[in-house]
């Protein structure tokens, strides 16, 4: 079952070519220090929200790919329910426009955050963005429940876009 959800997912996220901005990040721990905030405003260590197999997706309400995917990665979600759990992280993105972007999905069965630096001027470089590798939109990271980082993808398949 486990590998057909990682055939599943490999085949909705798109492909980067090698090698991988998150290449030095596989089989490493994720660190428990990274902070995510709520659209409340509560901000708590993305270590925290681990436990079981997590696809972490990064995106932005000006993301045109990063939205169209989400329903897609739900359908998946949906199919494979309880044996893993999505994190969807806005990066570089106003809080008002992400929550706009949001709310059309909030029938989608993910946990939603933002990145706590979202009012910096560069996002990638915020401590999120930096601690994986993140050089552009739409980013996405599979860990294991043990928070080792097992797979990364970044940008669109070839010939998208």
């Amino acid at each position: 079952m486990f590998l057909s959800l990682l055939l599943s997912l490999t085949l909705l996220v798109p492909q980067a070519a090698k090698p991988s901005p998150g290449a030095a990040l596989l089989g490493k721990k994720l660190s428990a220090t990274l902070n995510v905030t709520d659209f409340s405003g509560k901000t708590s260590t993305l270590a925290s929200h681990l436990g079981k197999p997590t696809f972490i997706s990064f995106w932005a309400s000006w993301c045109g790919p990063c939205l169209k995917e989400m329903p897609e990665l739900n359908t998946v979600l949906g199919a494979h329910k309880g044996e893993f759990q999505v994190i969807a992280i806005a990066m570089g993105d106003q809080l008002a426009a992400a929550e706009n972007a949001r709310k059309p999905r909030m029938g989608f069965d993910f946990q939603w955050y933002i990145d706590p630096e979202w009012q910096s001027t560069q996002p990638f470089k915020s401590k999120l963005g930096q601690a994986f590798n993140i050089p552009a939109l739409p980013t996405a990271v599979w860990i294991a429940a043990d928070g080792t980082v097992v797979d990364y993808w970044n940008g669109l398949p070839d010939g998208e876009g």
